[in-house]
């Protein structure tokens, strides 16, 4: 679970960290629709700053999505900053495989049904919105 004592459960924050396009609007638009408050970022490095802002303006994340592999920053990578600057939840994403050592709380394997990523997601939160 996450060290974030002020994770909101009725519309979880939450972040998407992806380098395509389609994958981030999918997965924003269905996030949308189960009352997420959703942000995205088109890499690893554009991440880490919208964490960081989020962090220093008080409206923290509740989960991290991210791919595994990116340009200029690795989803490993990301994750393995979150850990150490903001104990944030993270799921980890890749069409490649499950990476050999990474930080994420939890791992999917794309392709995934939304339903899945929705049950991932409750498992942070407890929110019945998102199908837990």
């Amino acid at each position: 679970m996450t060290n974030q004592t002020t994770m909101n459960t009725s519309h979880p924050r939450i972040l998407i960290v992806d380098d395509d396009d389609n994958n981030r609007e999918i997965l924003k638009f269905a996030l949308l629709q189960k009352a997420c408050i959703v942000d995205t970022a088109s890499d690893g490095l554009e991440g880490q700053s919208k964490i960081e802002q989020a962090r220093l303006s008080g409206n923290s994340y509740d989960i991290i999505i991210s791919d595994h592999q990116m340009p200029k920053m690795s989803g490993v990578g990301l994750i393995n900053w979150i850990k150490i600057h903001c104990p944030t939840a993270c799921i980890l994403m890749s069409g490649a495989g499950e990476p050999g050592e990474h930080k994420a709380d939890m791992f999917m394997k794309k392709p995934f049904e939304l339903n899945d990523l929705f049950g991932s997601v409750s498992r942070f939160t407890d929110s019945s919105a998102t199908g837990g």
